[in-house]
């Protein structure tokens, strides 16, 4: 039996990726971390020398330069804000920066032509509740790593893509209060149903502005002990398998 592919990515670059990074290395888990040169919502970034100590372990995705929205840019200034994050990782970390992601979730046609132009091999969207990759530059994920209360989650289905689909397969979660169950829930329907694909996300900055490191850590534990059933991979992995399936 096929392995479901299982990734984690993580935005905005946050002093605290380091820490997230040392307990996904305890558990062996791959992982993508997207990071802006700035945050100009105040999130301090990584330092210089911690970007390239996180590069030796884990994949680097850029996230503009300023993390800033690119629906709100000239279309001069969203270029630069691309194609500039992807050069400036590529000469910090010495390394192909493939990923790209959009910054609140915000783009559309124009930026993603932009991302294309710039060279990124696929982009990660904040859609929820997809399991599967239908386009490299409008890569979805499955579930945030953050509790959100059920209505929010039950109105973030409704206005986005094929809802009808999203609640068919996962209304039972909005009936589940705590992320821990909600996960776990995710984790054994793609088993049941043969899903290919799982990606969760979040903020390293969020899980200790909450104190969730515990909470990380029993879940992490939980995907090794299902790990006969996962494979772990970068985001980049994941993509590069779906290139190979269907484009």
């Amino acid at each position: 039996m096929r392995k479901t592919m299982l990734t984690m990515s993580w935005d905005d670059g946050s002093i605290h990726d380091l820490r997230l990074a040392d307990l996904l290395s305890k558990y062996n888990l791959a992982s993508t971390f997207y990071i802006p040169k700035n945050n100009i919502e105040g999130i301090p970034v990584l330092p210089i020398r911690e970007i390239k100590e996180l590069s030796n372990n884990f994949e680097i995705g850029a996230h503009t330069i300023n993390h800033t929205r690119l629906n709100t840019l000239p279309r001069d200034q969203t270029k630069y804000q691309i194609k500039g994050s992807k050069n400036w990782l590529e000469d910090l970390t010495g390394k192909s920066i493939y990923g790209f992601c959009y910054p609140g979730g915000r783009y559309d046609k124009n930026i993603i032509e932009d991302v294309k132009e710039a060279g990124f091999f696929y982009s990660r969207t904040i859609e929820n509740f997809r399991n599967e990759i239908s386009n490299l530059h409008e890569m979805p994920t499955t579930l945030q790593f953050f509790n959100h209360k059920n209505y929010v989650l039950l109105a973030n289905i409704l206005k986005s893509k094929n809802s009808f689909k999203k609640l068919s397969n996962y209304h039972p979660i909005l009936k589940i209060n705590t992320l821990i169950k909600k996960l776990e829930y995710i984790l054994d329907y793609s088993i049941n149903n043969n899903i290919s694909y799982i990606h969760f996300w979040g903020h390293s900055w969020e899980l200790d502005l909450y104190d969730q490191w515990d909470f990380m850590e029993d879940f992490f534990k939980i995907l090794r002990e299902r790990e006969q059933l996962f494979s772990f991979k970068t985001n980049f992995q994941c993509a590069f398998e779906k290139s190979k399936d269907h484009f």
